[in-house]
């Protein structure tokens, strides 16, 4: 064991940080899979719960009220368990029922946590601009705070949005001051979510916005 009166001793060569960078990079690589398959595994159950709260309620054998006793009784079996609220519960339903029916998106949700897609089924209305934002989350790994930032810009762009002929590059300063190259030339006739390759072809075309923003002359 070096001495700790020789700090000499412990300092590594160049050659010995080369590996030891490779250790911890595996190391940060190890710890993101995990978190990866912890996330991947609560999507899925969210999934299923809000699959069987939708089913119930569909077929007439729940009512919101058989819901609100779900959430007291697992806050009572489970006291230490958190995120199966009343409303949480009926955003896993709404989570379920948003996506159920759209099989090029469904599986893009297990990707992002659970916090990103309050974000998103929040705020987007729209079929092509919730799959844009799981897109480009997932792109970009933006964390909620980005999601959220990118959201509030693109809501202040729908004001600006303008018809402008294809292949144009002018956009509204709004646009140009949102994060991140996919917002650029929104309404440029070719979507941003085509040009950087978030969303297929047919999802929007010439004088229509992916955000759904009314156009002015």
């Amino acid at each position: 064991m070096p001495s700790k009166s020789n700090p000499l001793a412990l300092r590594s060569t160049k050659k010995e940080e080369v590996t030891f960078s490779e250790v911890v990079r595996l190391i940060a690589a190890s710890r993101e899979k995990v978190a990866q398959s912890v996330n991947t595994a609560l999507i899925d159950l969210y999934w299923e719960l809000g699959a069987t709260i939708s089913r119930k309620i569909e077929a007439a054998e729940w009512g919101d009220g058989t819901v609100d006793r779900l959430a007291v009784y697992i806050a009572k079996t489970e006291p230490g368990l958190r995120g199966f609220s009343r409303a949480n519960l009926f955003r896993m339903r709404q989570f379920y029922e948003t996506y159920r029916d759209e099989p090029i998106v469904s599986p893009l949700v297990r990707q992002l946590p659970w916090s990103h897609h309050l974000v998103i089924l929040g705020q987007s209305k729209r079929h092509e601009e919730r799959e844009f934002y799981l897109r480009l989350a997932i792109r970009e790994r933006y964390s909620k705070r980005e999601l959220e930032r990118g959201r509030r810009a693109s809501s202040d762009a729908r004001s600006s949005c303008v018809t402008i002929p294809r292949g144009a590059t002018r956009t509204s300063p709004a646009l140009r001051a949102a994060p991140g190259p996919a917002f650029r030339e929104c309404c440029a006739g070719s979507a941003p979510a085509i040009m950087s390759g978030l969303l297929p072809t047919p999802a929007t075309g010439p004088g229509v916005c992916p955000f759904g923003s009314p156009r002015r002359p």
